[in-house]
């Protein structure tokens, strides 16, 4: 089977799941990256390294753009 190379939802080859662990673990105060990747293979069993991290933590950062300014607003 042959999958196109961009499937909805999935970001950085992980899905919108696995993508919401790593918002959460990455905004969570006073994570390392070290500390989510752990904290990321308890949760999952998937051992993913520094550069999987910050590529998706990047390109998530870039969907949450548009939305940043008015959830700073609202909730500060």
């Amino acid at each position: 089977m042959v999958l196109p190379r961009k499937v909805p939802g999935i970001v950085c080859g992980a899905t919108p799941g696995a993508q919401d662990l790593v918002e959460r673990q990455v905004a969570a105060t006073g994570s390392s990256q070290g500390r989510s990747i752990d904290r990321i293979a308890e949760r999952t069993g998937a051992r993913n390294g520094v550069e999987k991290l910050r590529n998706l933590s990047s390109s998530l950062s870039e969907i949450m753009e548009p939305q940043r300014e008015v959830c700073q607003v609202l909730h500060t």
